[in-house]
């Protein structure tokens, strides 16, 4: 996995999540922090930043409004307020912000999209 911080080459760095991994959140903030490769998460999540990957969550996943990710999302719940531009598939409820973007597909057994939410592609629900 490859990190960059304020527009330098990425490095190869292990990223650990610390603290109580029931209670995780993966917080990704300002600064230009950009995470390269695929996420894999067993808690549930808080997406900030920039993921140019697939994130593939065994719990609820929420990327943030200041968030974008390049690659699919995925969790038990997925709430969108910023950006995923590569789909979004739960095992149950997908939603959609008055902010969100989704381009590509969304799969869920429910999903709410917001109005002023922008949604481009497929959509299966059931």
């Amino acid at each position: 996995m490859g990190i960059e911080r304020g527009g330098r080459f990425p490095q190869n760095h292990s990223v650990q999540a610390s603290g109580n991994p029931e209670n995780l959140e993966v917080a990704l903030k300002g600064g230009g922090l950009q995470i390269w490769g695929e996420i894999k998460l067993r808690a549930d999540a808080v997406l900030r930043g920039t993921v140019r990957g697939s994130v593939d969550g065994a719990e609820k996943v929420i990327v943030a409004k200041e968030a974008v990710v390049s690659g699919t999302v995925r969790g038990s719940d997925v709430r969108v307020e910023g950006e995923v531009a590569g789909g979004v598939t739960a095992s149950g409820r997908v939603w959609i912000g008055a902010q969100g973007k989704v381009r590509v597909r969304v799969s869920g057994k429910a999903v709410r999209i917001e109005p002023g939410a922008e949604f481009q592609g497929q959509l299966e629900v059931g």
